[in-house]
């Protein structure tokens, strides 16, 4: 399936999205940039038909399109969600590019995403699907107690750090909820280093403007 002409680089109206899109930086904040959850997640891969394959065996998820970056015709995009024939799940989407010749590996640090965490209900739905995933051969961790929901952890064939985290109990296990974010929360294993991570955070100030071109 082809990007329609009208999105990609070179025959799109670069004036109108433009025009109907933010300033970067973001001067403030409005009510109506308020964000109601992820749309999808969007990474890069050396291999997407194998990443394909990966996705639909090991998680269910289904291949809903084939299509290329918008920016670079000869670059797959391909999109993976929970789709029953008619309509994709809210929240569910997965996407990738596939950067065959880039000789660079992404490394852990500021500016990496550490993982993607996929959902389960409750305990029980997590040991089914980690059981599924041991069946498939994959190297799957014991389940893990993260205080605010309980893990389990994979990798795709490509490195990706996958994880399958329960719902709850959720993160007014410790606080109330009207005062969610108002304080520093640390799971017990990192209450040791307090001191010094508190040290380090900075308060969020939004970012000096700078001229457009």
């Amino acid at each position: 399936m082809s990007q329609p002409p009208e999105r990609l680089k070179g025959t799109r109206d670069e004036v109108a999205i433009r025009r109907a899109t933010h300033p970067d930086p973001v001067p403030r904040v409005t009510p109506d940039m308020t964000l109601s959850g992820i749309h999808h997640v969007t990474g890069i891969t050396d291999d997407i038909a194998r990443a394909s394959d990966f996705y639909e065996e090991a998680l269910g998820l289904s291949l809903v399109k084939r299509t290329v970056n918008q920016d670079d015709r000869e670059t797959p995009h391909w999109f993976w969600a929970r789709y029953e024939g008619e309509t994709v799940t809210r929240g569910s989407s997965m996407t990738l590019f596939e950067w065959r010749s880039s000789p660079h590996t992404a490394r852990g640090g500021t500016g990496q995403t550490h993982h993607v965490a996929f959902r389960a209900r409750d305990g029980a739905e997590q040991a089914a699907w980690r059981e599924r995933l041991l069946g498939l051969g994959l190297g799957v961790t014991d389940v893990l107690d993260r205080v605010y929901f309980q893990s389990v952890y994979f990798r795709a064939p490509d490195g990706l750090l996958c994880e399958i985290a329960t719902d709850g109990p959720g993160f007014s296990v410790d606080e109330p909820a009207d005062a969610l974010g108002s304080g520093l929360r640390l799971p017990p294993w990192l209450e040791a280093d307090r001191d010094g991570i508190e040290a380090a955070l900075r308060p969020l100030e939004p970012a000096p403007a700078r001229p457009r071109s």
